[in-house]
């Protein structure tokens, strides 16, 4: 999902995309009328975009069977990852095998030689988690990856040049944690008798939203200084906050968020919990996972919000209009971001109105201590 000189993510789509012209990308629809299949959210960004329709189910997942039919041993069946790309430009520094690539041939929804994003060692689930999210908010309006996801053989030695040779001052030691880490990944899905998958993903420049100060690339330093990109930035890391908390998402905060040049914002590395993990994150409000974001970039979020009340109703129907929650989020008074009166309250135009109030006071917690605990709302306090 990641490119650039240093970190990278996918060519997440959104609004305003500069890279690719696809402006149309981000629709003014308000209320998408039913909730809808992940087959038919493919099918709608396919053609609400003028894009190819992937080639494959919609689970963008290549059977094994696909990759090599001749073969009779189910073992060769598999290619090594090198098989399908070769890896290229800078490490991202992720806890497994991520890197920017380039297509040896057409795989999925992907023509040969395309610059793309490739990620081994997470499991199945989680990659399906990923894909379903993505597409999701790709019908919202937010930026987002196309993915698709195909079981290989980890090629050790390729992996082990490229992290010595594709590392920044920040990535010195990502090759050795990286390698170790990948071998007991291949280690438990052999015991298990699963394969390990690489997912692919279209390309989207930008770097990590917690290095973005860091000022790695040329373009950084003016994301928060041009009154465009800041907006854009306050507007989208607005989206990825409710996401989050709505499909109930593992791990976020700035380290798993990407931000490219206009400032938008994208959600990566998705993957969600299960009942226990959303016990534990019920109460803990916009900020699940507890990680702190800048306080400047969260300053966008809390102007975005106080200045478009209204866009952020309209958003919140299209999320929930579109795909249905984590089966185990409980919205109540200390989840009360989907509760459709308190929607509807954002369209008051009232500065004052106390469930707009809470809302932002919520967005300006952005807790450094996971066991913070979020202010409920009580529409009659």
């Amino acid at each position: 999902m990641f490119s650039g000189s240093r970190v990278c993510t996918a060519r997440g789509t959104g609004q305003m995309c500069l890279f690719w012209n696809i402006s149309r990308r981000f629709w003014t629809y308000n209320v998408c009328p039913l909730s809808f299949s992940h087959a038919q959210l493919v099918s709608m960004e396919a053609y609400m975009l003028g894009k190819r329709t992937p080639s494959v189910n919609a689970t963008t997942y290549t059977p094994v069977a696909k990759v090599a039919k001749s073969s009779t041993s189910r073992a060769s069946l598999i290619h090594k990852d090198s098989h399908y790309v070769t890896l290229k430009d800078c490490i991202c520094g992720f806890k497994f095998a991520s890197s920017p690539a380039r297509l040896k041939q057409s795989v999925g929804p992907f023509k040969k030689r395309e610059n793309v994003f490739v990620k081994i060692g997470e499991m199945l689930a989680n990659n399906h988690d990923s894909l379903r999210i993505n597409a999701v908010m790709g019908v919202i309006g937010m930026p987002h990856v196309i993915e698709h996801v195909v079981p290989v053989t980890f090629d050790v030695d390729a992996w082990t040049i490229h992290s010595r040779l594709g590392t920044s001052k920040y990535t010195e030691t990502w090759g050795q944690s990286m390698l170790r880490v990948m071998e007991s990944v291949v280690e438990k899905h052999q015991v298990q008798s699963l394969d390990v998958n690489m997912k692919i993903s279209t390309l989207f420049r930008g770097v990590r939203l917690g290095w973005l100060n860091r000022n790695e690339e040329d373009w950084c330093g003016n994301v928060l200084r041009h009154t465009a990109s800041r907006e854009m930035m306050g507007k989208t890391l607005c989206m990825v906050l409710f996401v989050v908390v709505y499909f109930g998402v593992t791990d976020s905060g700035p380290s798993n968020c990407m931000v490219d040049a206009d400032g938008r914002v994208l959600l990566v590395d998705i993957s969600t919990a299960a009942s226990v993990r959303m016990i534990k994150f019920h109460g803990q409000g916009l900020f699940p996972s507890g990680h702190k974001y800048d306080p400047t970039h969260m300053d966008q979020v809390v102007q975005y919000v106080q200045k478009n009340p209204c866009e952020v109703a309209d958003f919140l129907v299209r999320l929930k209009a579109t795909a249905p929650p984590n089966p185990h989020l409980v919205m109540d008074e200390q989840c009360a971001f989907f509760d459709d009166t308190n929607i509807a309250a954002l369209r008051s135009r009232n500065a004052n109105e106390p469930y707009l109030l809470y809302l932002l006071r919520e967005i300006q917690r952005n807790p450094c201590d996971a066991l913070d605990l979020a202010m409920p709302f009580h529409a009659d306090s």
